[in-house]
């Protein structure tokens, strides 16, 4: 990557999420948000690091579990009751 920078190319590390979470500037820089999960702990959303017209929009919905609103969503699409017992039948529990 030094050869790069040297040769007057933007360029920038590839990272894992781990290593994001872990870089102490990403959350001095407000580049992410603790979004509480439902029944305790959370998550790490990305979120605008910039406030536009002096507003930052806050993350503050609860991260839902696995698989939660999966009834809701395909009764919205039209799916009936029947419909949506046999499509989710398999999946994890929520």
């Amino acid at each position: 990557m030094e050869l790069l920078v040297a040769a007057g190319v933007v360029c920038g590390a590839v990272r894992s999420f781990d290593e994001i979470l872990a870089d102490p500037y990403v959350h001095a820089a407000g580049m992410l948000a603790r979004v509480p999960g439902e029944r305790g702990g959370g998550n790490f959303l990305p979120v605008t690091p910039f406030d536009i017209d002096d507003h930052r929009e806050p993350v503050s919905a609860a991260v839902t579990g696995l698989c939660a609103d999966t009834d809701g969503i395909l009764r919205e699409l039209g799916m009936s009751t029947t419909e949506i017992d046999l499509a989710t039948s398999r999946l994890p529990p929520g």
